[in-house]
C-alpha cells in the first residue's frame, strides 16, 4: 500500500482543483509503477463495491447507478492503460533520411539485332525510326422504332356430373282367424283379423360441376434501328531512315555485329541526416471525460425544478424601507441597504448596481457681447451659448 505522502499526492487529482497536467506528470515521476498499480486496483474494487450496493438499494436505471458504472469503467481503463504503458518503453528514436537520384551515364541494355558477316563480305544496314499520331472524331446518330403485338387465346372446359339414388322398402303382414262351435242349446262364432303395413322411401341427388379456363398469350416484339456514323480520322507521322555500310575486312574469319539498346544509368543515394527522439503517449479512452460531463449535466438537470417568481417587479426598488433588517453595528456605522440589495441577500442572487442618473446640461445665454463681427447702430450684438460639456464660447 502507498504511504501517506503518495496518498496525499494522488488525492490532489480528485475534483476540479487538481494540479495542472505538466505539474502532475512531474509529481508522479518519482512514484513506483507497482504502487500506482496497487492503488488503481484498490480504487477499482472500491468502485465495484459501490456499484453493487447502489444497484441493490435502487433501480438499475437510476442516475446514481449510471454515474457509479461510469466511474468503475474509467478506473478499469486507467489501470489497464497503466499496465500496457509500463510493460513497454515509451521512448524511441526516429531516423530522418533523404533520397537523392542523379544521372550517372549510359550503359548497354538488351540485344536488339545481330548482323553476321562472312570474310570480305559487305552489306548495308538500314535503321528506320517513325512516329505516328492518330486522331479520330466519330459522330453517331441512332433512330430506333419499337412495336409490340400481343394475341390471346382462351380455352374453357366445363364438366357437369349428377347422381340420383332412390331406395324403397315395403312390408305387409296379415293374420285372419275364425272359430265357430256350439251345443244344441247355445251356438257361438268368433272372428279375429290383424293387418300391418309399413313403407319406407329414401331419395338422394348429388350434382357436381367443374369449370376450367385456360388463356394462352402470344406476343411479338419488333425493333427497327437505323444508325448513321460519321467518322473523321487524321493521321500524322514522321519517319527517319539511316543507312550504314558494314564490311568484314578479314580474309579468313567471319565477324558478327550486335546492336544493343541504350539505357540511362542512375546513381541513388540514401542520406541519413538526423536522429529525433520520440515519446509514446497512450490515451486509454478520450471520451471518458466527455461522458462524465454529460452525467454531471444530467444530474444537475434532474435537480432543477420549475421556476416560480412570486415577487412583483414594483417591489424591486432602490428605496430604503423602515421594515428592512438593519445592518450590524460597526465603527464607522454601515449605512442602510437599499431594498433591492435586501431582496438579493434574501434570495441569494447577485444584484448589479443600478444605472447612473442622467446628467443635466446647463445652458447659459449671454447677450450684448461685442465680438466685432457685425455692426448695428454703431455696436455689434450677438447671442452666445455656453454648455458645461464643451466649455467653449460659440
Amino acid at each position: 500500500m502507498p504511504d501517506d505522502a503518495v496518498l496525499e499526492l494522488l488525492g490532489s487529482f480528485e475534483g476540479p482543483g487538481g494540479p495542472p497536467l505538466l505539474q502532475a506528470a512531474q509529481a508522479l515521476a518519482d512514484v513506483p509503477v507497482e504502487v500506482l498499480r496497487g492503488f488503481g486496483q484498490a480504487v477499482v474494487e472500491l468502485r465495484r463495491g459501490d456499484l453493487k450496493r447502489i444497484t441493490a438499494e435502487k433501480d438499475d436505471s437510476d442516475a446514481a447507478a449510471g454515474a457509479a458504472r461510469n466511474d468503475l469503467h474509467s478506473a478499469v481503463l486507467a489501470v489497464r492503460g497503466l499496465e500496457i504503458g509500463s510493460a513497454t518503453s515509451m521512448v524511441g528514436a526516429l531516423n530522418l533520411e533523404g533520397l537523392e537520384m542523379t544521372p550517372a551515364g549510359i550503359e548497354r541494355g538488351e540485344l536488339v539485332g545481330t548482323v553476321p558477316l562472312a570474310p570480305l563480305e559487305q552489306t548495308a544496314v538500314t535503321r528506320k525510326e517513325w512516329s505516328v499520331q492518330k486522331k479520330e472524331f466519330t459522330s453517331i446518330v441512332t433512330d430506333s422504332l419499337e412495336t409490340l403485338s400481343e394475341t390471346g387465346v382462351t380455352d374453357n372446359t366445363e364438366l357437369s356430373q349428377s347422381t340420383n339414388s332412390q331406395q324403397e322398402h315395403s312390408n305387409q303382414f296379415n293374420i285372419t282367424g275364425t272359430v265357430s262351435g256350439g251345443i244344441p242349446v247355445i251356438s257361438g262364432s268368433v272372428t279375429s283379423s290383424f293387418t300391418g303395413q309399413g313403407k319406407e322411401s329414401q331419395s338422394a341427388t348429388e350434382s357436381r360441376k367443374h369449370a376450367t379456363g385456360l388463356t394462352q398469350k402470344a406476343s411479338s416484339r419488333a425493333k427497327q434501328e437505323h444508325k448513321v456514323t460519321i467518322a473523321t480520322t487524321t493521321v500524322t507521322g514522321t519517319s527517319q531512315s539511316t543507312t550504314r555500310t558494314l564490311r568484314n575486312p578479314n580474309d579468313t574469319d567471319p565477324i558478327r555485329v550486335d546492336y544493343y539498346s541504350m539505357m540511362r544509368k542512375w546513381r541513388v543515394r540514401l542520406y541519413r541526416y538526423g536522429l529525433r527522439s520520440t515519446y509514446d503517449i497512450v490515451l486509454p479512452e478520450p471520451a471518458a471525460s466527455i461522458r462524465r460531463s454529460y452525467a454531471e449535466l444530467a444530474a444537475l438537470k434532474a435537480r432543477l425544478g420549475p421556476f416560480v417568481f412570486n415577487l412583483p417587479h414594483s417591489d424591486i426598488t432602490a428605496d430604503i424601507r423602515k421594515d428592512d433588517p438593519k445592518p450590524p453595528v460597526t465603527d464607522p456605522p454601515t449605512p442602510d441597504q437599499p431594498h433591492h440589495l435586501v431582496l438579493a441577500d434574501r434570495f441569494h442572487a447577485p444584484a448589479p448596481p443600478p444605472p447612473p442618473a442622467a446628467k443635466k446640461i446647463l445652458t447659459l445665454s449671454v447677450e450684448g457681447l461685442d465680438l466685432g463681427v457685425g455692426r448695428h447702430g454703431g455696436r455689434s450684438r450677438r447671442t452666445c451659448r455656453r454648455t458645461t460639456r464643451s466649455r467653449r464660447w460659440c
